[in-house]
């Protein structure tokens, strides 16, 4: 039902690869059970799922190369989860209408950071490539893996990822050594994009984008989009053959691109533009903070304003203990003053979608709904 599993799953078994499918997303045991018994070398899945998994004290050194996508990954579940399970962890972006991703981070700048960095990585990675292209080397390595075994070979690639991500693998915070962390890559080869300002829908030239760090909606075209909604091939597209993803991206000086906010999910604040997404990272800095999402709601005393809600699903151990006076003064001076949260509620899970993604819109129409059944909306 969702293209990010089917597109990857129908690509590692054009390979010939094993698949491991855990059929109830929330069974962090099962997922863990599974890891430690076969030895998968690489596994995709949501945010959500790496949350969970980072709770588990049963993680142990799973030692995989992971990839996340769906929805935003925060910084801080990103290093919990790579501290707790020994594990590299990196962003790829896309969505139905381009096939799957389209954007993702090249393997050579993915292990960069446990190689010595990005130089010494192609170094290495150059020299590899030349060996694996000469003949009789593909094979060899085949019938190499047949004598170790898949799951002999996997548990060999497990340590060596769980060794070199504890003795190596330098911290997210270092922003030298981790260049990546935040960024979803870089657009497929052959793909085509497009920057388009917020206010006025031109088109922003990237270097412009680039050199003055401006924000602008991605707009996607190139091999792998769709023909167009079914059943009119050539709708969806404007009048150049784009896709218009309605996401909030920056690019980088090396040219990767780092999302923002969806347009339908950023809020306005008596004219001022909120970015969710960025506040919903900063929440993951509390203490206790399982899961969380910043929700702009209608403000009843500004009409055609809005003000922002927190949703928070605290660890078992801090339910009841984070306080909303607490995470609303968090905020304070490190966002503007129109952005500082006006309430928070606490969940014991926030909604999901099918594919596990924080449910915000369902979030917002509740909360809407609640507003209205208590006069405050008409």
């Amino acid at each position: 039902f969702h293209i990010y599993c089917h597109e990857f799953y129908e690509f590692f078994m054009s390979w010939g690869c094993t698949l491991l499918l855990v059929t109830d997303p929330r069974d962090t045991k099962e997922f863990i059970r599974m890891a430690k018994k076969y030895h998968p070398v690489f596994t995709p899945t949501a945010p959500t799922q790496y949350m969970k998994l980072a709770e588990d004290e049963t993680i142990g050194d799973l030692g995989l190369l992971c990839l996340s996508g769906s929805m935003p990954l925060a910084s801080k579940v990103q290093e919990s989860f790579e501290e707790k399970s020994k594990s590299l962890l990196f962003e790829s972006y896309g969505f139905t209408e381009t096939g799957g991703a389209t954007t993702t981070i090249p393997s050579i700048d993915v292990l960069a950071p446990m190689m010595g960095g990005s130089e010494v990585s192609k170094k290495l990675f150059h020299p590899l490539n030349r060996l694996l292209e000469m003949p009789g080397v593909t094979p060899m390595l085949r019938m190499a893996l047949m004598m170790v075994g898949r799951r002999n070979c996997g548990m060999i690639m497990n340590k060596a990822m769980s060794l070199g991500s504890s003795l190596i693998l330098p911290p997210i915070s270092d922003k030298k050594s981790r260049e990546f962390v935040g960024s979803v890559g870089f657009p497929f080869v052959g793909g085509e994009i497009k920057i388009l300002d917020e206010e006025t829908g031109g088109e922003i030239p990237i270097s412009k984008v680039v050199k003055e760090k401006l924000r602008g909606e991605l707009c996607i075209k190139g091999p792998h989009v769709m023909l167009g909604y079914w059943p009119d091939v050539g709708t969806g597209f404007d009048e150049e053959g784009y896709i218009h993803s309605g996401d909030i991206v920056t690019i980088d000086k090396k040219g990767g691109i780092h999302i923002v906010d969806r347009t339908k999910d950023m809020v306005n604040i008596s004219g001022y533009k909120v970015y969710t997404i960025e506040m919903d990272d900063m929440l993951y800095e509390v203490p206790g903070v399982s899961e969380a999402a910043v929700v702009g709601i209608p403000d009843p005393d500004r009409p055609g304003s809005e003000r922002l809600k927190v949703f928070i699903a605290p660890t078992p151990e801090y339910r009841g203990k984070i306080k909303e006076e607490d995470v609303i003064n968090f905020f304070r001076g490190k966002v503007a003053k129109y952005a500082v949260p006006k309430s928070v509620e606490f969940m014991d899970e926030l909604p999901k979608t099918p594919a596990e993604k924080i449910f915000k819109r369902g979030l917002r129409d509740t909360e809407i709904g609640k507003m209205k059944k208590g006069g405050i909306l008409k």
